[in-house]
């Protein structure tokens, strides 16, 4: 049984940081840049201080996690955006229920701190983004990346 919570110690931030690596070459990150495990680990417990880290576990295996930030609008600072910095499944819970309890709980925490919205960032031709249209989400801007 999958159990959802959110992350408090250094034993789930370094559990990310080991999947977020997975997370990194499947995404073809490794192309762009090395994956760090400290900085991520370290980036996980910050977001886990200013923002929020939810994390899907059956018994002791990490099966899934989503990190959301908190940012204020350039153009009103008296308003936020609630941004899905990272979300995980691990391949194998695909299609269970996971990603969407995840998404569920990050929607309730920036509903709950007043954000005016909630983003998420999808990677080249996602398949989750007629999901999230299903949920009311919609296609507001694109990222382009160039190295230098």
């Amino acid at each position: 049984m999958v159990r959802f919570e959110i992350a408090r110690n250094l034993e789930t931030f370094e559990a990310i940081a080991t999947a977020g690596e997975r997370l990194h070459a499947e995404l073809g990150y490794d192309r762009l840049a090395g994956y760090n495990w400290t900085d991520v680990h370290d980036t996980v417990a910050q977001m886990a201080k200013r923002g929020r880290v939810f994390v899907a576990w059956e018994g002791d295996q990490l099966v899934g996690y989503l990190g959301l930030a908190f940012t204020p609008l350039y153009f009103n600072r008296e308003r936020f955006v609630a941004e899905e910095v990272f979300w995980w499944v691990d391949d194998s819970y695909r299609g269970q229920g996971i990603g969407e309890e995840l998404m569920t709980m990050a929607e309730t925490e920036a509903q709950e701190r007043g954000a005016a919205w909630i983003s998420s960032n999808l990677s080249g031709e996602s398949q989750i983004k007629p999901w999230l249209e299903q949920r009311g989400y919609v296609d507001a801007e694109h990222v382009m990346l160039r190295g230098l």
